[in-house]
């Protein structure tokens, strides 16, 4: 998985009419604030789907043990 350090730290070699390094960079940054945006707000819904289907768990096993009950 392409982390955000990756983006930070890629270095490219420059060459005749090859692309303006200070436009690339910028855009490289841009990228790279994106890219870490997406990967903490992946992180938060992952923790987010743990915590929730720890609860639907319990539910069931609550449901279960109602059901058995009666």
């Amino acid at each position: 998985m392409l982390k955000p350090e990756d983006l930070k730290n890629k270095k490219f070699n420059k060459a005749m009419r090859g692309y303006d390094p200070a436009e690339v960079d910028k855009f490289l940054e841009e990228v790279r604030q994106e890219l870490t945006y997406l990967y903490l707000d992946n992180a938060n819904m992952k923790e987010t789907l743990e915590r929730v289907t720890g609860k639907l768990e319990y539910y069931q096993q609550m449901e279960n043990t109602m059901q058995s009950a009666l």
